[in-house]
């Protein structure tokens, strides 16, 4: 079993158990780390490693940004850097 993500080459997943989270509508607007909806994702990134089982991956499914600008985006890339896994969808 393979477990894909965005930018990072598939990962084999022994036994066949895979764990993985699914979360929507970041609707991330702005890029200053301070920024309810950053912080909000952040805070989900700590919950999800709190987690008694390993997390195989996380599915970001729609509304990652407001508007899809470049700060935006940038505040997507900064809360991605907490995430628990790699492994993002």
């Amino acid at each position: 079993m393979f477990a894909l993500s965005w930018g990072v080459a598939p990962t084999n997943v022994q036994g066949g158990n895979l764990n993985f989270v699914v979360m929507s509508d970041a609707h991330i607007s702005g890029s200053n780390t301070s920024n309810y909806y950053v912080a909000n994702l952040k805070n989900a990134f700590w919950d999800i490693s709190c987690y008694n089982k390993t997390v195989s991956a996380v599915l970001i499914a729609g509304d990652l940004t407001e508007n899809g600008t470049e700060a935006q985006y940038q505040g997507l890339a900064e809360a991605l850097k907490v995430s628990p896994t790699q492994n993002i969808l």
